[in-house]
């Protein structure tokens, strides 16, 4: 019977600690840069430069569920960030950027036909999706050419009613958009695409989750229950 109860307080006290917020990584599923003319066909390339002749942006799709934080549901977010790794050429230049999310579904999931960079400021034209992302700036950073092969991480802020479509969307498990801009018309951010032969499948998201507070209460009260359970043997 002791070694029943103290199974059951090692179970409770871990479920308590494994369901606390959990971290998931996620691959982009689809890739592009978007140019004036519209979306580049090649996705070995994720693309922004400033407004000029080449001006571009970057968009890259993904999708979660609640069961990749294994959580039943998910109700809060408290850090996010995304990696990608450096494909550098010629015109490669340092510049500072900004991100951006779209939780338009019809966008997500690599159908950019529609997209084109507008050619000026950071590119990015409202008016071709449901939910104005140059308006929905989740970061910022500033790109330095090192070498190809090298990893840079940004962080991304996920508030307010963000934070709410962010949540929403991995309950459901819909498909969202981050976008890669850049204003300045001196900068030519360079990087690898989902399947770029030397770095395939370098566009990661880590996003981390906060469960829904009734699976703290149920795993508080296993855990209290345990602690009784000790004390009353121990009588």
């Amino acid at each position: 019977m002791k070694n029943k109860i103290r199974l059951f307080c090692v179970f409770a006290v871990f479920a308590v600690g494994t369901l606390s917020a959990q971290t998931a990584v996620g691959t982009a599923s689809s890739n592009g840069t978007i140019r004036t003319g519209g979306p580049t066909t090649n996705p070995w390339f994720h693309t922004a430069q400033g407004p000029g002749d080449f001006a571009s942006y970057a968009i890259s799709s993904f999708s979660f569920s609640a069961g990749d934080f294994g959580f039943g549901t998910v109700t809060g977010i408290s850090a996010a960030s995304i990696s990608y790794t450096q494909s550098n050429a010629a015109f490669t230049n340092d510049g500072p950027i900004s991100f951006h999310v779209s939780f338009d579904t019809t966008i997500a999931g690599g159908n950019y036909a529609g997209l084109a960079h507008t050619g000026a400021g950071a590119g990015v034209n409202d008016g071709e999706f449901s939910d104005s992302p140059t308006t929905q700036v989740i970061g910022t950073g500033t790109f330095t050419e090192v070498s190809s092969g090298t990893v840079d991480a940004y962080t991304l802020d996920f508030t307010g009613t963000l934070e709410s479509l962010l949540v929403d969307a991995i309950n459901s498990g819909s498909s969202f958009s981050i976008i890669l801009a850049t204003s300045d018309p001196g900068a030519a951010v360079t990087y690898a695409g989902i399947e770029n032969n030397t770095y395939p499948d370098q566009i990661d998201l880590s996003i981390t989750a906060i469960p829904e507070p009734s699976t703290y209460a149920m795993l508080a009260g296993l855990a209290v229950a345990a602690v009784l359970l000790v004390r009353r043997r121990r009588r």
